[in-house]
């Protein structure tokens, strides 16, 4: 995977304005942005301002969990000062996971990133696959019952520290038994419940292609260089931004 260039034409956003029509549309254009916020304040690009009319937000948040399923492109909170998460190509979820504690993901618990009941999140993930929050509440149920109630905010920890996705349920076609006649579905795996929240939530460092861990990697080792690119293709995005208001949006290292 080779690293993107940080200069971004200022009218690329603009130039995608009402245009995204299908899930083709909507990949061209994270690709082409490298970063699209799901929401943020004018003149930044955003996810409902790209959309042709007549497409709703449900429709496309389809698109994108598909999109995250095929590790297309990633979804979540790469610019830590945004309250909604962004849509980014490869090579800017590297620099931003670059920032990161790196794939353990114990290790960012170990450095308070988050807590006791995100980490049982983390352990249940890691023994039994990506999971919906229903099977999550089911697998925490078992020896933790009084962590069932904190799983939303732990997944809200674990997604600002880059730790989970989300994604359409493909996700976890890789991990689901052969059923026979003769065998039960998992009780990991009940069958959808309307009403319920059906993304699937995998571990980020085992969803991720081995290239952009590699250039994660790599970025890790060379400091403040994920910064310096994250900082540069945002000022391409918005030219009218200024170093404090990048400053905010990014957040320490």
């Amino acid at each position: 995977m080779q690293m993107m260039d940080t200069e971004i034409d200022g009218g690329a956003a603009t130039a995608w304005q009402g245009r995204v029509a299908t899930a083709e549309d909507l990949r061209g254009c994270v690709d082409a942005l490298g970063l699209l916020p799901v929401a943020a304040p004018t003149p930044w690009p955003s996810l409902p301002a790209v959309l042709a009319p007549g497409v709703t937000l449900a429709v496309a948040w389809s698109w994108v969990g598909a999109a995250v399923a095929r590790r297309q492109l990633f979804a979540g909170r790469v610019v830590p000062g945004w309250p909604a998460g962004c849509l980014t190509s490869l090579p800017v979820f590297a620099w931003a996971f670059a920032r990161g504690p790196g794939s353990d993901p114990l290790l960012a618990y170990s450095r308070g990133l988050y807590g006791i009941t995100a980490k049982a999140v983390v352990e249940l993930l890691q023994a039994r696959g990506p999971l919906t929050v229903q099977q999550m509440r089911l697998g925490l149920g078992q020896h933790k019952r009084f962590l069932i109630a904190d799983t939303p905010a732990a997944l809200a920890e674990l997604e600002r520290a880059l730790i989970v996705v989300a994604g359409a349920p493909e996700l976890a076609a890789d991990w689901r038994p052969a059923r026979g006649p003769t065998r039960a579905r998992s009780r990991f795996n009940p069958p959808p419940t309307p009403g319920f929240d059906l993304r699937v939530w995998e571990l980020t460092m085992r969803w991720a292609p081995p290239a952009a861990l590699a250039a994660a990697d790599r970025l890790r080792e060379q400091l403040g260089q994920a910064r310096r690119l994250l900082q540069a293709h945002l000022r391409g995005l918005n030219p009218l931004a200024n170093d404090s208001e990048l400053d905010t949006l990014l957040g320490e290292d």
